[in-house]
């Protein structure tokens, strides 16, 4: 009778906190709605409107022969990385279309791949669980460093800087990771489900945003390993990726609720959203921070938006398939865009 009593009063009082949180988490809402006290849209009404930036396809690199998953440009804003579905990791250059290396990978199934900011190292992740790092220069086909410590796919990775890098997984974790000695630093377990997109802060490196199926966002400091810092909760379905904007003040999102939406990290506050008739897939800023592109789910369609003002600019059409992965180069002057028609194109 004793153990019984003490059984319910343990569940008592664990509904007693989680009404509390729930009290808590209201109080959060109704502060952070009084500090709203207006919107971007209102206040950049004055502004003229971004002109269209008229890009057209310059160059279309052929050579995967599946799906191309993953993208990135290295620093030099010309050499470019792609992941594919036919487990080819290819080295182009941009700008002649030539295939500089290949790497043949240990999984075919693979979901993304960065560039360190050095451009010296290429990481690719997908369904093996890990991650595998390759050197650009490195005669040698076999890897570098194999960084064991998911439990599910490799979604997205990113460099934060060449020493370290963080990861989002299909175990809903994002892991911080030491690259030298190609150990795990940490693993940040703050989703429900899958993450599936990451993005490091370009001003300052030591924070990061992910995204997840879970329809949220959190913004994770490494410094500070126990709990994200902010979450995010606007979306109403999958949020595919990630990206923050060249400030380090905002990020935007491509989910599957058929709406990208900007974030400010300093109040924890939607900004603005972007409204389609499918999902996205993918999203990045221009240079300037002016525009946003964002990928749709259903097509080969990019399209343009003003990101200050929220207006639809332009869609950039040539893709027969879904573009999974996009990104502007770090001297702003061309957008990658690589599809699951198994090419990838560089517009300008």
């Amino acid at each position: 009778m004793a153990a019984a009593a003490h059984e319910q009063q343990i569940r008592d009082r664990i509904a007693e906190c989680e009404q509390e949180i729930d009290s808590l988490k209201e109080q959060i809402r109704d502060a952070k709605k009084q500090a709203f006290d207006n919107k971007l849209r209102d206040e950049a009404s004055s502004l003229n409107d971004a002109p269209n930036p008229k890009l057209s396809c310059k160059r279309t690199l052929k050579g995967h022969s599946g799906k191309v998953y993953g993208m990135d440009w290295s620093s030099d804003s010309q050499t470019i990385a792609t992941a594919a579905q036919d487990g080819i990791l290819l080295i182009w250059d941009g700008v002649t279309t030539a295939k500089l290396n290949a790497y043949k990978l240990k999984c075919s199934w693979v979901l993304c791949c960065s560039y360190s900011p050095s451009g010296s190292v290429i990481g690719v992740g997908g369904l093996s669980n890990i991650v595998t790092l390759y050197g650009v220069d490195e005669d040698k086909k076999t890897p570098l460093k194999e960084l064991e410590g998911h439990g599910g796919q490799i979604n997205c990775l990113q460099f934060m800087n060449n020493k370290e890098l963080v990861s989002a997984a299909g175990d809903g974790k994002c892991g911080y990771w030491d690259i030298d000695n190609g150990t795990l630093i940490h693993l940040f377990d703050q989703h429900q489900r899958d993450v599936s997109g990451v993005s490091v802060n370009p001003t300052d490196t030591s924070t990061f945003v992910s995204c997840s199926s879970d329809k949220t966002c959190k913004l994770f400091d490494v410094r500070i390993k126990d709990l994200a810092q902010i979450s995010f909760t606007a979306h109403t379905d999958n949020i595919n990726n990630v990206k923050f904007h060249p400030s380090g003040l905002v990020f935007g999102t491509a989910a599957e609720d058929r709406t990208s939406r900007l974030f400010d990290v300093r109040a924890g506050q939607e900004l603005i959203g972007f409204t389609s008739d499918a999902g996205f897939a993918d999203v990045d800023f221009s240079k300037s921070g002016r525009y946003i592109f964002l990928s749709l789910l259903d097509c080969g369609v990019v399209t343009i938006w003003d990101a200050v003002k929220g207006k639809h600019i332009a869609e950039l059409k040539g893709h027969k398939d879904r573009v999974n992965s996009l990104g502007v180069t770090e001297d702003g002057l061309a957008l990658g865009t690589a599809s699951w028609d198994e090419t990838i194109k560089i517009w300008a």
